[in-house]
């Protein structure tokens, strides 16, 4: 066999290696030995470790060993496979039982060695065979790393048949057959010592006997014994086993342990343990029960340490003790276990105790804990590790303990109870026992009518109509009012109850008069950590805490509970002490309506019995009675009904309808509106409503209604007479013969049928209104007040001097918001100023756009060849002109009440909605009209450009129109009319600020680029006058664009102007040509970008990266001073180039890393992050900088070079500086 050394350097790891043990002998299958029959340890036969683990460094090349005890750098792992008679079914041993032995093949050398496959590398010869361990897949052996020598794992297969009873001394060689070429084979033999596997214990319980059942009484499960019987069918034991009682499912609650003795082979045990009563244990549905054990060394050593104890010469502790690493305290623990008995470890580890189901309680590490502790690696013993749901092994034996609950025991309501219904809100305020020391407030305010009112209301029980005691002739009414809201609440009580977090589950029941269940519900009581007395649960009796409204405490439930716990034979003081505790389990009614009648209740701990073997407690019978009407005649509820809103509650309000009180409740899908403010999130107290329902409500106090069967309202809506818009429904012709007109606030009214669109069935109604203040009240109470229109008027009412009200009469604001809208729709031109066809932008007249079918044959063929959507777009732009113009004509013409047909408001907030959703093609029309006669490509080019500088714009506009679809969608046609012409007011802005710029720009470049190249064709031809004055025009546009000028137009037509007179032998135009301009100024301003990034952070570039940038800088100048008219991929470059620049190799998402400034970096993420600061920043000032106050703009421009300075400077800690950066420009536009 040829075999060579890789001489490569490779740390230390453990590789573990398939290997062939072979026989050369065998023997018959041995008895299972006594304990006399076990071999004693003989510590001379335990090889010496040093001349193996420990390090010689005059040894080199190649040093093969194996050492089996602790000082190895792995310990070794023996493991008993199939033990008889159940047969190995992993075809490893012919017996069918056998040790499979994990052992470490140390390197002490200084070269790694690769083992073929095929190669011999163990030989053991027992006392009736040669074991032979062979590779059959090549293994490397790394060498030596410091004082550690390295190794890799080899597994041996010893076959029962092939070791004698109890313990053996097996003699080892490795490398027996000089394969592999060493530098040192004086270590290469030792002695192996390990057990037969008849000699491992194997316990098992055959049985466990329980008692038929245990009572779990109120808060404790009683006491009671286990007995487990059981045999060792293994080899004898020198240690005890541990027992354990576990309820499954249950992380805390190992109880019942004990230590038995050792157990001899094939001797049968026996004891008794006891599960001690206690609080908090176990509860009903824990009732399936481990009994489970494991070798009582498992816990301290592991399962697998012993192996490498019993291999080890523990004759000099102090010597060895220093030698050994993870599994330092292990050995440490062994000696101490070998100290105080000897024959310790002359047993190994009982057979299923691998497995460690009982965990460990020791915080040390072991050798096979992978560096956590053994608690953390096999399970906290003591907090009660969990059973494995797949375990099958013979360390468990599962059982059930059945568990009885005690039988509730029925308290409220008692027998024959009636339960009065009440008018009480379906709330309980958390502070309700004070609400009887509080009186009634009178709250002023403006009412619907735009006059001073006030109205009483109590913070417990809303509008009051009677400044007495919430309208009750003496306190104590007043108090036994307030004593009974909590009691105005079904609640069922039950005992036995304790103080504790959590009780018994119940299942609990109510029948109707013919025992049919009408609501059931189980839960688990929770103690309530407020003692609320309407909180389903372990609670007490509101006046078990809280006085009545007499001064005192009187707990209603003291005696039933005291006579519960003395029937029960608590005896006389545990059942005071229980009844001056006074809990009990409680459930407040949360199921259907009731109907006022005769119901029974019953309750049950019962849960886990099949269905119908419960035991419940018995049934009590009670009746809901109602409370008395004033009237029989009241009408019915429908889903749909209106009143005024007298209090308000968590999630819900009371409204006074025609037909009584009733409780209403609201969720996040109500919509919840109001004429006058708009959506609501609450409905306040003082509300007069229109209410829907889906569920038709109920009247208090006919019905029980739990709050959570309240019917939820669809919308609730405020309703007023004198409100500024209505939505109303033509439905005939009145007596008077006028047109019948109903609205949505339940108001009637009758029109002329000339008041009324032609055709309506449905109007908008809208009142204005106007402020006017009070400037003086006289003696007498009346108020004199000034409007904003001048008007003097007065009112015979309680009004203060300085308060503003409405009333009404057309406001100055709707005047003057109707004017504006009506202007800007009618006169307001896209470039009115700017553009260069003056005669055409006088044509357009329409809205926005102001597009006609006049508009020149340019313009036309753009619109002509433009995309579907522009298309459609400038469609819904020339319907919407109209419309809006006659809805802003309306407020302006007419008086302060208008009639508008719902049809045209409906289909002037469709039309707005379809402006808003394509808005961005505004630009589109825009940019083709101004700039119709220019080529495609720079009208694309243009448009791109505004929309990338216009998105905030955009989106601000799409909210804002949507606003205005939604009021108008509310009939609210004053505030849409004023949304609008705020939306056209941003829009004039935007043109000014960034759509006349830049198309101003492209003009101008086209008519520098056209202007120059007629000179150079033609200028010869013309007077040295003429000439001189256009290129004094042409140096005065260049100058301006060169200066970043708004306005180029004035400049634009004056150099054509003077172009046509000069030229006008040769029939020049003012078409401005030029195909470039876009391009070139976009090479200028990347130029400009990239040279002032190099100047300001080039320093912090490569050298590499810096050379590729500038190569791509002159390559682009390079063209752009030869006038190339492709310069958009160069552009493309230098920018790729500039954006890659600061980013390293692997680090796609940008910024330094280390190692790619010269400084080495640690900076690298918060420089690129200050770049990227500074740039958004920049950008948005040069955008939206106009927008910004002078004091804003300073105070960001500080923050923008203090970080930039900072950077120059190479400052390390920027992100203070980010952060300081982007919170100031948050905050610039608020």
């Amino acid at each position: 066999m040829t075999n060579f050394i890789r001489l490569t350097f490779v740390l230390i790891s453990v590789i573990a290696l398939t290997v062939i043990s072979v026989p050369s002998a065998s023997a018959d299958n041995p008895e299972v030995p006594s304990l006399g029959d076990v071999v004693p340890i003989q510590q001379s036969t335990v090889v010496g470790w040093s001349s193996c683990s420990l390090i010689d460094e005059s040894v080199s090349g190649v040093d093969l060993c194996f050492d089996p005890s602790v000082v190895a750098p792995r310990w070794i792992k023996l493991e008993v496979s199939g033990p008889a008679p159940n047969a190995d079914l992993t075809g490893e041993f012919p017996s069918g039982w056998g040790i499979r032995a994990q052992l470490p093949i140390q390197n002490r050398g200084t070269e790694q060695v690769v083992i073929d496959a095929g190669t011999t590398i163990l030989s053991f010869t027992t006392a009736k065979a040669v074991v032979d361990v062979v590779v059959d897949a090549e293994v490397i052996v790394p060498p030596r790393q410091g004082d550690e020598a390295g190794y890799a794992t080899v597994t041996a297969l010893f076959d029962s048949e092939d070791l004698q009873p109890g313990l053996n001394d097996i003699a080892y060689v490795v490398n027996p057959g000089h394969d592999i070429v060493e530098s040192n084979i004086s270590n290469n033999s030792g002695t192996l010592r390990l057990f037969h596997p008849s000699a491992y214990p194997r316990v098992v319980i055959n049985e466990v006997i329980l008692p038929d059942y245990v009572q779990l009484d109120v808060d404790f499960l009683e006491g009671y014994t286990i007995t487990v019987k059981g045999t060792n069918l293994g080899g004898d034991m020198t240690r005890g086993i541990r027992f354990e009682t576990v309820f499954q499912n249950k992380a805390k609650g190992e109880v019942g342990a004990y230590r038995s003795g050792p157990l001899q082979q094939g001797g049968d045990f026996e004891f008794t343990t006891v599960w001690p009563a206690g609080p908090g244990t176990v509860t009903v549905d824990q009732s399936n029960i481990d009994i489970r054990f494991q070798d009582e060394s498992a816990s301290r050593f592991g399962p697998y340490a012993w192996a490498s104890i019993i291999n080890t010469d523990t004759s000099s502790p102090t010597d060895l003790l220093p030698l050994v690493g993870e599994g330092y305290m292990v050995l440490y623990f062994a000696l101490e276990a070998i100290g105080n008995q000897p024959d310790y470890f002359l047993s190994p580890m009982e057979i299923g105790s691998e497995v460690m189901l009982s965990g460990s309680n020791y915080n040390h590490r072991g050798p096979f804990t992978e560096g956590r502790t053994m608690k953390a690696f096999y399970g906290d013993q003591w907090v009660g590790k969990q059973t494995p749901e797949d375990y099958d092994g013979d360390a468990i034996f599962s059982t059930n303990l059945e568990i009885i609950p005690p039988v509730p025991h029925a308290m409220y309501p008692s027998e024959n109870h009636v339960f009065n219904l009440t008018s009480h809100p379906p709330v309980l305020k958390e502070d309700w026992q004070f609400c009887s020391a509080e009186s009634t407030k009178l709250e002023e305010y403006v009412d619907l009518n735009n006059k001073l009112s006030d109205q009483l209301i109590h913070r417990c029980f809303g509008i009051s109509h009677s400044d007495k005691l919430f309208g009750w002739d003496t306190y104590a009414q007043w108090g036994q009012w307030v004593d009974a809201w909590a009691d105005s609440f079904l609640r069922f009580r039950w005992l036995p109850a304790e103080s504790k977090l959590e009780g018994k589950a119940v299942t609990l029941q109510i029948f109707d008069l013919d025992n049919v269940v009408v609501h059931g519900v189980a839960f688990t009581p929770f103690l309530s950590e407020i003692s609320d007395p309407i909180f389903t649960g372990i609670t007490i009796d509101e006046f078990q805490k809280y006085a009545d409204h007499t001064g005192n405490i009187n707990p209603r439930h003291y005696n039933d509970i005291y006579e519960y716990y003395l029937n029960e034979d608590w005896g006389n003081d545990i059942a005071t002490s229980k009844a001056t505790a006074g809990y009990f389990n409680q459930y407040v009614y949360d199921g259907p309506p009731l109907e006022p009648g005769p119901y029974s209740w019953r309750v049950t701990t019962d849960v886990n019995a099949e269905a119908g073997s419960e035991i419940w407690s018995e049934p009590v019978t009670f009746t809901i009675k109602a409370l008395p009407s004033t009237s029989d005649q009241l009408p019915p509820l429908k889903t749909v009904f209106r009143g005024e809103v007298t209090n308000t509650y968590t999630g819900g309000f009371t409204v006074a309808t025609e037909s009584g009180f009733v409780n209403i409740r609201t969720d996040d899908e109500t919509i919840i509106y109001s004429g006058l403010t708009g959506m609501q999130s609450e409905v306040p107290i003082g509300w007069k409503v229109h209410v829907w329902s889906e569920e038709v409500p109920y009247v208090v106090g006919t019905t029980l209604v739990p709050y959570e069967s309240i019917p939820i309202a669809n919308s609730v809506e405020q309703f007023v007479t004198n409100r500024s818009h209505k939505r109303c429904t033509v439905i005939g012709q009145a007596e008077s013969g006028k047109s019948a007109v109903t609205c949505d606030d339940g108001d009637y009214i009758e029109l002329n049928d000339s008041d009324l669109p032609s055709g309506a069935s449905t109007i908008v109604l809208v009142k204005d209104h106007k402020e006017c203040e009070v400037i003086d009240v006289s003696s007498s109470g009346v108020a004199s007040l000034e409007c904003e229109d001048g008007e003097v008027v007065t009112l015979n009412q309680s009004l203060k001097a300085g308060q503003v009200i409405l009333i009404p009469g057309k406001s100055a604001k709707l005047i003057s918001t109707a004017n504006r809208l009506y202007d800007r729709i009618n006169e307001f031109k896209i470039s009115a100023t700017a553009a260069k066809d003056q005669q055409l932008t006088e044509e357009l007249d329409e809205y926005d756009l102001q597009i006609n079918a006049d508009f020149d044959a340019a313009f036309a063929e753009v619109v002509a060849n433009a995309s579907a959507e522009v298309q459609d777009f400038l469609q819904t732009v020339t319907i919407l002109h109209d419309m809006v113009t006659k809805l802003a004509g309306s407020f302006i013409s007419g008086d302060n009440n208008f009639i508008f047909d719902g049809r045209d408001i409906s289909e002037l907030a469709s039309q707005l909605q379809i402006f808003a959703d394509s808005y961005e093609n505004m630009i589109d029309l825009m940019v083709s009209e101004m700039l119709a006669e220019m080529p495609q490509a720079t009208r694309d080019a243009t448009i791109s450009s505004i929309k990338n500088q216009s998105g905030a714009f955009i989106s601000d506009m799409r909210t804002e129109l949507e606003r205005a679809v939604y009021f108008l969608n509310q009939g609210d046609l004053i505030e849409a009319v004023s949304v609008m012409d705020s939306a056209m007011a941003k829009e004039e802005i935007w043109q000014q600020q960034v759509l006349i710029p830049a198309s101003s720009s492209t003009m101008a470049s086209e008519a520098i680029a056209t202007v120059e190249q007629e000179l150079v064709e033609y200028g010869d031809s013309l007077s040295e006058e003429n000439r001189a004055d256009i290129e004094q025009k042409l140096q005065a546009l260049k100058t301006a664009v060169s200066n970043g000028a708004s306005n180029l137009q004035t400049l634009i037509d004056e150099l054509y102007k003077t172009v046509d007179m000069a030229w006008e032998s040769y029939g020049g135009d003012n078409e401005s040509g030029g195909q470039n301009g876009d391009a070139g100024a976009r090479a200028l301003e990347a130029i400009a970008e990239v040279d002032n990034s190099i100047a300001q952070y080039g320093e912090s570039l490569t050298a590499e990266k810096r050379k590729g940038l500038e190569q791509k800088l002159e390559t682009l100048k390079t063209a752009l001073a030869n006038g190339e008219s492709n310069l958009q991929p160069l552009i493309d470059d230098l920018y790729e180039a500039l954006g890659t620049a600061w980013v390293s190799p692997g680090n796609s998402s940008g910024g330094w890393v280390e190692g790619d400034n010269e400084s080495g970096g640690q900076n690298g993420d918060s420089e690129t992050r200050a770049l990227e600061a500074i740039s958004k920043v920049e950008n948005s000032i040069v955008q939206y900088g106009a927008w910004l106050t002078d004091e804003k703009r300073t105070g960001l421009e500080q923050k923008l070079e203090t970080l930039k300075t900072a950077l120059a400077n190479g400052e390390t800690n920027l992100e203070p500086l980010i952060d300081d950066l982007y919170e100031a420009s948050s905050t610039a536009w608020d």
